[in-house]
């Protein structure tokens, strides 16, 4: 399976410190006042209809419907040129005379010699040095102020971090090779088959023995009433929830939560509660996002058995909102 076959596309980084917090959320309150409750789930004792199932994705998928709606009206989005702040009305000058320049350069029929390719050229040059040198300079003022006030602050893990990111992090460069393949789709295909294979069974007939076992431990033992994840948990597992995290496949990050109503963490009782009874999880649950990260900036990249990556699982904010919930009952309950 090619980890591309399940990937939405990028979504665009979500100003949340801009936020209009309240708008969000009385906005997730007003949709989430027109979901409709799995009631027949909710009220099933033993899980005998497969409809049930297609009720929970249904109201799996009107939650995050309403957090990105909500979002949508009430976070704006983070705009293309929005990190360039320090784009000058000189840098567009010139990033229009190369349009232009080169417009008449293609429609000379494209010349390898003379006066306007030189002339290109010349052009091409001065408006990729003003960018480097505008960036540059911003870029060492802006991290200068930063790693005085961190240090002013002795916020030792944001000084380091501001660090890192001044002095350490530009000296890292992506390989185009990987176990002796290059290009990025067969890059892609050694990734695919590398972390497929961490998760394939060493034996033949491991799955179908383990399938026996349960199903055999399920007969003779009596599970007995399923608790109840109550509000209560639900908002202590939502206070340990941290800002600025990855989100999922679904671009649904932690903040969603965090800002929401009270009410959001009833609809996530009622969910959760559904899954407990029905043994059921959406569909989104099922997947991940892989992220293979340079464990050592001095590692060999192009080395996939040198231990120079490691591994992030991006899944959705409510799917780890959940596994926190379940580890706070099972410990409690």
């Amino acid at each position: 399976m090619n980890i591309g076959e399940h990937c939405h596309q990028v979504s665009p980084k979500l100003l949340w410190d801009k936020a209009n917090i309240d708008g969000y959320r009385a906005d997730v309150y007003e949709h989430l006042s027109r979901v409709q409750l799995p009631v027949k789930a909710l009220l099933c004792n033993e899980c005998c209809d497969e409809t049930h199932h297609v009720d929970i994705e249904n109201y799996y998928n009107s939650l995050i419907s309403c957090l990105r709606s909500a979002a949508s009206d009430s976070v704006p989005p983070s705009k293309f040129s929005f990190h360039k702040h320090w784009w000058t009305p000189e840098l567009e000058d010139l990033k229009q005379k190369c349009i232009d320049v080169t417009d008449i350069w293609k429609s000379a029929g494209k010349p390898c010699s003379g006066d306007i390719n030189a002339a290109r050229l010349r052009c091409k040059y001065l408006y990729k040095h003003a960018i480097k040198e505008a960036a540059e300079l911003a870029s060492t003022e802006i991290n200068n102020d930063d790693l005085y006030n961190h240090l002013c602050n002795k916020d030792t893990a944001s000084f380091w971090k501001a660090w890192r990111k001044r002095y350490c992090f530009h000296c890292i460069k992506p390989t185009g090779t990987l176990n002796g393949h290059v290009g990025d789709d067969n890059i892609h295909q050694v990734f695919t088959d590398h972390f497929k294979s961490l998760y394939e069974p060493n034996a033949p007939c491991a799955d179908s023995d383990f399938q026996k076992t349960t199903e055999e431990l399920l007969q003779y033992n009596s599970v007995g009433s399923i608790s109840f994840i109550d509000i209560a948990t639900i908002n202590v597992c939502i206070g340990s929830l941290k800002y600025r995290k990855m989100h999922g496949r679904d671009g649904i990050s932690n903040e969603y939560i965090i800002h929401s109503p009270p009410v959001l963490s009833v609809h996530l009782s009622v969910l959760f509660n559904s899954f407990l009874r029905h043994g059921f999880v959406p569909s989104d649950y099922c997947f991940g996002v892989i992220l293979p990260l340079l464990k050592n900036k001095h590692g060999d990249a192009s080395k996939l058995d040198k231990l120079t990556c490691t591994v992030a699982l991006l899944y959705h904010a409510l799917s780890r909102n959940c596994l926190k919930c379940f580890i706070v009952w099972l410990t409690v309950g």
